[in-house]
C-alpha cells in the first residue's frame, strides 16, 4: 500500500482579515438569522485557518500519512521539502506532496507599518545583486511538487524531472553539514535567496563564495541568480518557486537571467567569491561538468534556513519513464516506431459500466487518434489508459484491447465481461 504525505507552506494572515470583512458584509445582507457580528478571530469558524491548508489537501485527495503545514516565512516550502525527504527516507511514506501558496486577497496586509513595512521596495522591484537594491516586492504564487524514491519513480514510469541529492535546514548560521552531500566542482548554478537588499545580498554571496569558491575559479565561476528578480518574492512559496526554476533550467540547459541586475553592487566582490551574475539567459556552462547540478538557497527573517541540491536525471533514469516534458527535438510523428513495437508489447484498456458507454468511449478515442494533428506515442497512450484512468466494474467491466499500432485502422479485441483485477 502506498502512503502519501502532504506538506505545505502557509497563506497570509491578512487574508483572514479580508475574509472576516467579507463574511461580515455577507451576514449583513441576511438579517434576522441571529448570527450577530463576526470578528476577525471568529472567522475560522466559517473558513478554517491557514494552518489547515494541508489538512484540506489530504482530505480532498483522500491521502494518508503526516499532513503538516509549516510556517517559517520565506524558506517554508524548502523546509517542507526537507521534511518530506526525511519522511520518505525513514520509510514512513512512499510519496510526498509539497504545496505552497502566497495569495493576496486584500491590500490590508501589504500596508505594513514599522520595521516590517521597511522591507518593501519603493521601486516595486527586487534589484538582486544590484547597486540600486532597495528591498523587495511581494508576489503571488501557488506551486506544487511531488517527490518519491527514484527507484519507485522509475518502476512506476513517473516523469522524473530532477533528482534531489540532498537537503539541509539550519537556524542562525551556516553549518558544514551540507559539504558531504555533493561534489562542489560539479555545481554550475546556485539559485540564491537574493531578495535585493543592501545587506542581505552581499552577506549571502560572501557565504556562497566561502563554500563554493574553493572549487571554482575566475575563469570557471559559479553562476548565481534569483527568481525574485523575475517575479518578486513569493515568501512562503519562494523555495518552491526557486526549485521549479532550477528544474526547468536543468531540463532546458538554459539558466534564466536576472533582469534587474544592471549595475553590480559595489558591496559584492564577484571576482574574489568566484561567482557570476548575468542579466540575460545563458546556456548551461559546458566546462567539463559531468552532469547539470544546482543548489537552491532559502532564508527566513526569523532565522530558519534551507538548502537543496538537485541534479539532472541521468540517462538511465530518463530512459525508463514516461516524461511529461517534451522539447522541440523530441516531437515525432510516429504513433509507434519499430523500436517501440519490438521493445515491449502495449495493451490499451477502455472500460465502462455498460456496452453503450463502452462503445461511445471507443469511438471518441478512435476519432481523437485519427486526427492528424494529434501527436501521441502508443506506449504513452497505453500507460495513460491503464494507469491513469478509473477502471469501472460496478455492474460488469467491459474492456477492449488494442491489437494493432496503426493509427487509422484501430482494431479492437474481444470484450471481457469480468471485473478487472484489483492492483
Amino acid at each position: 500500500m502506498i502512503t502519501l504525505v502532504a506538506f505545505g507552506g502557509t497563506c497570509k494572515k491578512g487574508d483572514v482579515r479580508h475574509t472576516a470583512q467579507t463574511t461580515r458584509e455577507a451576514l449583513a445582507r441576511r438579517p434576522g438569522e441571529g448570527l450577530g457580528e463576526v470578528e476577525e478571530d471568529e472567522v475560522e469558524d466559517f473558513v478554517g485557518l491557514c494552518e489547515d491548508e494541508t489538512n484540506r489537501l489530504s482530505y480532498f485527495l483522500n491521502i494518508h500519512g503526516p499532513s503538516v503545514t509549516i510556517d517559517t516565512a520565506c524558506p517554508g516550502s524548502l523546509l517542507c521539502l526537507d521534511m518530506a525527504c526525511r519522511t520518505i527516507q525513514s520509510g514512513e511514506a512512499d510519496t510526498a506532496i509539497i504545496a505552497a501558496s502566497s495569495l493576496y486577497l486584500h491590500p490590508d496586509h501589504v500596508i505594513d507599518r514599522g520595521s516590517v513595512g521597511q522591507t518593501h521596495s519603493a521601486t516595486a522591484l527586487c534589484h538582486t545583486f544590484d547597486e540600486d537594491a532597495d528591498r523587495y516586492v511581494e508576489s503571488e504564487a501557488v506551486s506544487c511538487v511531488i517527490i518519491k524514491r527514484l527507484k519507485d519513480a522509475i518502476k512506476d514510469r513517473d516523469p522524473v524531472r530532477v533528482i534531489i541529492r540532498g537537503t539541509v535546514t539550519t537556524s542562525e548560521g551556516r553549518t558544514t553539514g551540507n559539504a558531504s552531500l555533493t561534489c562542489f566542482d560539479d555545481t554550475a548554478y546556485l539559485e540564491c535567496h537574493g531578495t535585493g537588499t543592501q545587506a542581505g545580498d552581499p552577506t549571502e554571496v560572501n557565504g556562497v563564495g566561502s563554500v563554493f569558491g574553493r572549487s571554482h575559479s575566475t575563469d570557471k565561476p559559479l553562476v548565481i541568480g534569483s527568481i525574485k528578480s523575475n517575479i518578486g518574492h513569493s515568501e512562503p512559496a519562494a523555495g518552491n518557486s526557486g526549485l521549479i526554476k532550477v528544474i526547468m533550467a536543468t531540463e532546458q540547459g538554459v539558466i534564466p537571467g536576472t533582469p534587474t541586475f544592471i549595475k553590480p553592487s559595489p558591496a559584492i566582490d564577484f571576482v574574489s567569491n568566484k561567482v557570476k551574475a548575468t542579466r540575460t539567459a545563458i546556456p548551461w556552462p559546458d566546462q567539463g561538468f559531468l552532469i547539470r547540478r544546482a543548489s537552491i538557497n532559502s532564508f527566513g527573517y526569523g532565522g530558519s534556513n534551507a538548502h537543496c541540491i538537485v541534479e539532472q536525471a541521468d540517462t538511465v533514469a530518463r530512459s525508463n519513464f514516461v516524461s511529461s516534458y517534451r522539447s522541440g527535438e523530441d516531437e515525432t510523428e510516429a504513433f509507434c516506431s519499430q523500436e517501440e513495437d519490438t521493445k515491449r508489447p502495449c495493451m490499451c484498456v477502455v472500460s465502462a459500466n455498460d456496452a453503450t458507454s463502452l462503445q461511445s468511449n471507443i469511438q471518441a478515442l478512435c476519432k481523437h487518434l485519427a486526427n492528424p494533428r494529434v501527436k501521441v506515442s502508443l506506449p504513452d497512450l497505453a500507460y495513460t489508459l491503464s494507469e491513469r484512468r478509473k477502471m469501472f466494474g460496478i455492474a460488469r467491466s467491459l474492456r477492449h484491447v488494442l491489437t494493432t499500432s496503426t493509427r487509422r485502422t484501430l482494431l479492437w479485441g474481444p470484450m471481457i465481461d469480468s471485473p478487472p483485477e484489483s492492483s
